[in-house]
């Protein structure tokens, strides 16, 4: 088992640093998020800002992938790849833009209403939402990772929904993907479940909520649908433990 990286206070500062520009890129990309626009043409403007800024985005190229940020729409549950899929009003778009900034990482996800949405695409978005926050609350010194997975998967059969049981929150810092791995769900063969956590340490929370677990990989090797063609979808902040407990670097 590889043990979670805890961070000095000028590596803190780094990440809080990067963790700002994660905010900023999906503020951008969410206020031009509007019907009208292609989901490469939304990815584009957050590669321009990234730029602007000297960061760049941990997504591309990263195993491959070919965009800046993955864009997921309504069944697409996650890793979406920008393309010229039209938005429109009624979807519920899902950006997902990781950021490398002077070595260090931070990511966050989020999801933006186009217009109009059904209930049942409202339902899924506010109850991911909240499984994040709640769980977030938990998040201090000595709180064990399992305490994290069972929460996330409480909450959200709790609320009528199911998770994502082949992706999980991770450590983030000197690298996109850390220890410990923090499934949506508790996973008794996950080696982290007794760790706890401690002050330094930096993890991402993002419960991936679905109505049907069954997923199917898209032809394009990336996103992935349930085999209902079921809306789902997840949330995401970095989030530093410290001595009075945690401070989302992503909010």
């Amino acid at each position: 088992m590889c043990h979670p990286k805890i961070y000095s206070k000028s590596q803190i500062k780094r990440i809080r640093d990067t963790g700002k520009i994660v905010v900023e890129v999906l503020n951008i990309m969410k206020e031009n998020c509007n019907a009208g626009i292609t989901t490469l043409e939304l990815d584009e403007i957050g590669r321009k800002y990234l730029e602007s800024v000297k960061a760049k985005s941990a997504s591309y190229k990263y195993n491959g992938f070919p965009r800046y940020s993955c864009i997921s729409i309504d069944n697409v549950i996650l890793h979406g790849i920008p393309n010229d899929t039209l938005i429109k009003k009624g979807m519920l778009v899902g950006i997902d833009c990781p950021v490398l900034y002077k070595g260090m990482y931070a990511d966050a996800a989020i999801n933006v209403e186009v217009g109009e949405i059904n209930e049942r695409k409202k339902k899924v978005n506010k109850v991911a939402y909240e499984c994040l926050m709640e769980t977030i609350k938990l998040i201090k010194p000595n709180t064990t990772v399992g305490e994290l997975c069972a929460h996330q998967y409480q909450y959200a059969t709790s609320h009528g929904f199911d998770v994502v049981k082949n992706f999980r929150g991770h450590g983030v810092g000197k690298e996109l993907h850390e220890p410990p791995g923090i499934p949506y769900f508790y996973d008794p063969n996950n080696v982290y479940n007794d760790y706890k956590l401690k002050v330094g340490n930096v993890i991402t929370i993002e419960p991936t909520l679905i109505l049907n677990d069954n997923l199917i990989k898209l032809n394009d090797g990336w996103g992935y649908i349930t085999s209902d063609q079921s809306t789902g979808t997840s949330w995401e902040h970095t989030i530093l433990v410290t001595e009075e407990g945690n401070e989302i670097l992503t909010q």
